[in-house]
């Protein structure tokens, strides 16, 4: 009888055969596996995120106010009743209406981050993370959940400011120390409850480079020629109280305080030019009276022409305590508060009207240009009030072309955007803005090292952001 077997050559050319199929496939495998995983992790997200809601519901029954709800290795905050992984750690807060405002969910190999935006699409997830992916990304951005809240890692570079104590009107100082803050701490927490004064400073030395001024007490800043160089201390309009509960927050020029933020303004009664789309009809409306559905007069610097658009953004008004009144030689008047941008025609962007020149040319909503004959300025109490428009980003304020510095990303020839090459921000890079602010302040087509550097210029451009979102009317 002839027995015939495999030889060895053959059985190592199956075995060959079975490991490369193995190598191709693995991969896939693995990534449909992690992928079953990270799905089932979003799934058991949204299922906490529902718990915390209805709890907070069955709660308000006693008593309406903010909630916490935690879970993690020494949390005593209130945990949610549930079955599931004793490996998944949470922080919810919930404000007094029942809105989901913070919300932080991890375990062992995934994390999951979300803060409310205003954007009412419900439950967003801003970071899901594989194991991999959390060994290579920085410690900073590696979710903590404490009893305090959710900390992203270490804190990370301290941002170093100037610290001063109350003016001494007797020995004409002011007592100057420096201080080590932390983006997302508040200026209670960074300087103490005891100090008067938080200066903005771009660099380590508290006597150089300072750019931003806030004080609480607004009749001291003609003092502070000492301290302080004359950029700051000839614009009395940068100067604004801070709060001891106002977050400081991370720039490539120090820290800002973020309920306080300076913005280019006009006076309530200026005078916009709206269209009613059912009556077909063009009329004027006072500034103050805005709302969301109006349809404002602009210039559209990508085709050179007029046309009409939504607001973006409409600020909460805010008290002013100067005025600069711009007069033209077609007998226009125009009220700025604080400061505002209008459109230099001769040098093709938009200029704060302190900047404005007696004789600059300007553009008006009838396209005559007109020259300023007058500039007065006036230390008096007003209420300030501003509208960025979507896309365009301008308006014409009692005719006048005026507008934010967003609106200057590119230089301006003959009433039309000269575009240049240059490298724009990615999706990824803005990742972390709303889509309405990217697509509505054409934030991809910022200047990448307006800054200096690219990162500097994305932290500026979120600390804008963030500053638009707490100043605006809702």
């Amino acid at each position: 009888m002839n027995r015939k077997g495999f030889t060895l050559v053959e059985l190592l050319a199956v075995i060959a055969i079975l490991a490369i199929l193995v190598i191709i496939a693995l991969p896939n495998v693995m990534g449909m596996f992690n992928d079953a995983k990270k799905s089932s992790f979003t799934t058991e997200c949204k299922r906490i995120y529902k718990i915390a809601e209805q709890k907070f519901i069955n709660d308000s029954m006693y008593e309406q106010k903010e909630r916490v709800y935690a879970k993690c290795n020494g949390c005593t905050q209130e945990k949610l009743d549930m079955s599931g992984r004793d490996n998944i750690n949470y922080y919810i807060k919930i404000d007094k209406s029942g809105k989901v405002v913070e919300f932080y969910v991890s375990d062992d190999t995934y994390q999951f981050g979300y803060e409310d935006e205003d954007t009412g699409n419900g439950l967003l997830p801003t970071s899901i993370e594989d194991s991999k992916e959390i060994a290579t990304i920085p410690e900073s951005e590696v979710i903590e959940i404490t009893d305090e809240g959710v900390s992203h890692g270490k804190l990370g570079n301290p941002i170093v400011v100037c610290e001063y104590s109350q003016f001494n009107k007797e020995t004409n100082s002011i007592g100057m120390t420096n201080h080590d803050c932390y983006s997302k701490q508040t200026v209670k927490e960074c300087l103490g409850a005891n100090y008067s004064y938080l200066y903005n400073n771009e660099e380590s030395n508290p006597t150089s480079n300072i750019r931003y001024c806030y004080t609480h007490w607004q009749d001291y800043c003609t003092t502070f020629w000492s301290c302080i160089n004359s950029e700051c201390s000839n614009n009395s309009s940068f100067y604004k109280s801070v709060s001891s509960d106002d977050l400081v927050l991370p720039s490539s020029k120090g820290c800002y305080s973020i309920r306080h933020f300076y913005v280019e303004c006009l006076d309530g009664d200026t005078e916009i030019e709206v269209y009613d789309k059912k009556k077909k009809k063009k009329y004027k409306k006072k500034l103050k009276d805005i709302t969301y559905d109006d349809l404002i007069l602009c210039y559209d610097f990508d085709k050179g022409e007029y046309t009409y658009e939504r607001p973006l953004w409409i600020m909460n008004p805010n008290e002013g305590v100067r005025s600069i009144v711009l007069s033209f030689d077609n007998n226009t008047v125009l009220k700025v508060v604080g400061d505002h941008r209008i459109f230099d025609y001769d040098k093709g962007l938009f200029v704060r009207a302190s900047e404005l020149e007696v004789g600059s040319r300007t553009y008006t909503s009838d396209g005559k240009i007109v020259r300023l004959s007058d500039k007065r300025v006036i230390n008096e109490p007003n209420t300030a009030y501003n509208v960025i428009t979507y896309k365009h980003i301008n308006m014409f304020a009692n005719n006048i072309l005026t507008s934010q510095g967003s609106n200057n990303i590119y230089k301006i020839e003959n009433m039309k955007f000269v575009k240049e090459e240059r490298e724009h921000f990615s999706d990824k890079e803005l990742s972390s803005i709303n889509s309405e602010y990217v697509e509505g302040l054409r934030l991809k087509e910022w200047d990448i090292l307006d800054k200096g550097s690219k990162e500097e210029t994305l932290i500026d451009l979120n600390n804008y952001i963030d500053n638009l979102k707490n100043n605006k009317k809702s």
